[in-house]
């Protein structure tokens, strides 16, 4: 029996196919100009359509509307969308209302806790980035919500009028220090800046949050910009993409095999 999994973000939808027992990681696309029915046809071409469709949506919109209507009626595909839970496969929610942990998160804290069964720290580097934290006994200790890159930088381009005027005469300039450091003009200034405070923020986290944990910790980084704050942390962080659809493959009956 073949499944789709589909992680629809605010900005992204990712996906992965599980056919004859096998899970395969396909790739995400930008939703912004993407035609429901376009990405549908590229998502599964073959004419035998998935006899079951997993989703996790951060959102509600036209487009989640659609694509509902089109999974249901097209394909004549049973969708399952998923929500938070206060436990799944040993994991045990730690918001007091559970439902009320973003799936996003749910999903990638499945996902790492399936891949480790030991403490990790889950880092989702996305339109918001979120840090969360599981013991070796599988309880999610809670977690940090920040502006994530785009939103830090927007946040000083709407509030500081003088900051805004030199981002636009530089914006044909690097969008990162070429040092690696320190920038030379605004946008590099403000790039660096917004990259550089979040490293420091998961950086300070993780340290603490071993005294939480008791011990030492997995570190698995997923989201949008996980690569651009990859080389920026030290010690092993995994950067793991597929996080959330992970997660999702424990609601489909399936054991990872890749």
């Amino acid at each position: 029996m073949s499944k789709l999994l589909l992680d629809v973000g605010n900005t992204r939808v990712k996906w992965a196919r599980v056919r004859a027992g096998m899970y395969e990681y396909v790739g995400a696309l930008p939703l912004a100009g993407l035609s429901v029915e376009g990405f549908l046809q590229q998502v599964w071409p073959e004419d035998e359509k998935p006899s079951l469709v997993v989703m996790a949506c951060v959102g509600e919109g036209e487009w989640v509307k659609l694509l509902r209507f089109c999974i249901a009626n097209s394909w004549a595909s049973r969708l399952l969308e998923v929500v938070s839970e206060a436990q799944k496969n040993g994991l045990k929610n730690g918001y007091a209302q559970p439902s009320s942990l973003g799936v996003d998160r749910w999903c990638a804290l499945l996902g790492a806790w399936q891949m480790h069964q030991q403490a990790v720290c889950v880092v989702d580097a996305g339109t918001a980035l979120t840090i969360d934290v599981i013991n070796n006994g599988g309880e999610h200790l809670g977690g940090l919500i920040v502006p994530g890159l785009l939103m830090m930088r927007q946040c000083l381009r709407v509030g500081t009028a003088q900051v805004a005027g030199h981002l636009v005469a530089n914006a044909q300039s690097e969008d990162v220090p070429s040092n690696g450091l320190l920038g030379r003009n605004t946008t590099q200034a403000v790039a660096g800046g917004a990259l550089w405070s979040l490293a420091a923020s998961v950086e300070r986290l993780a340290n603490q949050a071993t005294e939480l944990v008791g011990g030492p910790m997995h570190c698995v980084l997923t989201g949008g910009d996980a690569q651009q704050l990859l080389p920026l942390l030290s010690g092993n962080w995994l950067k793991q993409p597929d996080l959330v659809l992970r997660g999702l493959l424990s609601y489909t009956g399936e054991s990872l095999a890749t």
